[in-house]
């Protein structure tokens, strides 16, 4: 490729910099747009609520707590599991769900490493990769362009199914290098791409324009009002001066009583001072901060800690309340597990590559368990009155996984401290 070539696709990638910084900006709860607009007389206050923030919090914690995925089958004891330990996979793939959470995508480069003995997986920052697809009906991952910026050179790597190519450039240099060219041995692009939706948009975009209008509710109509009502207070003390008399004899008190700013500014005992004020509509500013607030919450869907029903509202009841909440999540899960089957189907190929065993790798079972809260005793109230008309599986099917995280196992605890039933046999 020429450096012409190259430069248009480091152009490309560098292209939508700003707008990965703007969804950093709403993760971390500094929403933008409340900032972008000139400064204005005082008071201008400038209040962001985090509300993307407190949507990625909730879902990364109740997906992807520790423990909230496990595998299971042979293939993953005898040579994932190690590879999983070594790679910090557990840490690694709640780094990709936040981004993926932020971004709407996530990148994860596979190599190898110690003369190839080690795998390695570990994510790309996103705002520096751009896939290659084909023009399929059902597109295809053909290739992946990865720049970064090392001291004072940038490095454009681009990965096909075969090889990697590498070119670099110092930052004073017009062209980049003859490309460098290594053989991978993954059969593919050692690329693993995730997404949380089919649409590959983000949690919180599509609710935005909610947040931004309700940052400026918080910031125009209430903190600033408020500020504008006190100031006008202290102003007004401040201007106040009953000592210095003009040419008639007169103080500003007098003045301000004679044209009935102020009323009953005399020596009398009672003392009463009436301001001039403005109606704030604090009713209608409060219905539309619970509106938009709500609409907020409705919309990515987040659960409102706010809502003090839900601590009162049975198991059920609690679940039904949650419904959007879990069907959000049920659709990332199914986008998510895609992610992490093809991270098994890539080192089981790179091990097939390098002589391994990798029977066995369709059968490793991914398990997602929930962090949700769960009402035991309403539960154990249930079982109680199904025992004897269900299988102990069945039964022990309804308890949460942080009570049961194995049922195979805890059957067999159970049937370890059964009473042995067998009769005894008389001698004769």
């Amino acid at each position: 490729m020429t450096s012409q070539q190259l430069e248009k696709i480091c152009e490309k990638i560098e292209s939508k910099e700003n707008w990965f910084h703007e969804r950093d900006a709403y993760a971390k709860g500094i929403n933008p747009v409340i900032y972008q607009e000139l400064p204005k007389a005082a008071p201008d206050f400038r209040i962001s609520v985090p509300f993307a923030r407190k949507a990625i919090q909730q879902f990364s914690g109740y997906m992807m707590r520790s423990g909230s995925i496990t595998y299971s089958g042979g293939f993953f004891e005898s040579t994932l599991k190690p590879i999983f330990d070594a790679n910090d996979e557990e840490l690694v793939s709640a780094m990709e769900f936040v981004s993926a959470l932020k971004y709407g995508v996530t990148y994860e480069l596979h190599y190898s490493d110690n003369n190839g003995k080690d795998k390695v997986f570990y994510p790309i920052p996103t705002n520096q990769g751009l896939p290659v697809y084909s023009t399929d009906l059902r597109p295809r991952l053909t290739g992946f362009y990865w720049l970064r910026k090392v001291e004072e050179e940038c490095i454009l790597t681009f990965y096909d199914a075969t090889t990697q190519t590498e070119w670099r450039k110092p930052e004073k240099a017009k062209d980049w290098s003859a490309p460098v060219v290594v053989m991978h041995g993954y059969g593919q692009v050692p690329v693993n791409i995730g997404y949380i939706s089919d649409d590959h948009e983000n949690l919180f975009d599509h609710v935005k324009d909610l947040i931004d209008f309700y940052d400026k509710l918080v910031s125009g109509d209430i903190a600033n009002e408020s500020q504008r009502y006190v100031n006008a207070l202290l102003l007004l003390a401040d201007r106040m001066d009953t000592i210095t008399t003009d040419e008639s004899g007169r103080t500003s008190a007098d003045r301000l009583r004679e044209i009935m700013m102020l009323d009953g500014l005399g020596d009398e005992p009672a003392k009463k001072v009436a301001y001039l004020t403005k109606n704030i509509p604090t009713e209608f500013i409060s219905f539309a901060c619970k509106t938009i607030y709500d609409h907020i919450h409705d919309m990515t869907p987040m659960i409102d800690q706010r809502d003090d029903s839900l601590g009162q509202a049975s198991g059920v009841a609690m679940e039904y309340r949650l419904l959007p909440f879990e069907y959000k999540a049920a659709d990332i899960e199914a986008n998510w597990s895609r992610f992490l089957q093809n991270r098994i189907y890539m080192i089981a190929g790179v091990t097939k590559g390098l002589g391994g065993a990798v029977d066995g790798v369709t059968e490793v079972q991914i398990n997602f368990k929930r962090n949700l809260p769960k009402n035991l005793a309403e539960i154990a109230d249930t079982m109680s009155k199904l025992v004897g008309l269900v299988s102990e599986e069945t039964l022990l099917r309804l308890l949460p996984s942080t009570v049961v995280p194995d049922i195979a196992e805890e059957l067999a605890r159970i049937d370890a401290t059964k009473p042995d039933m067998a009769m005894p046999v008389k001698a004769i």
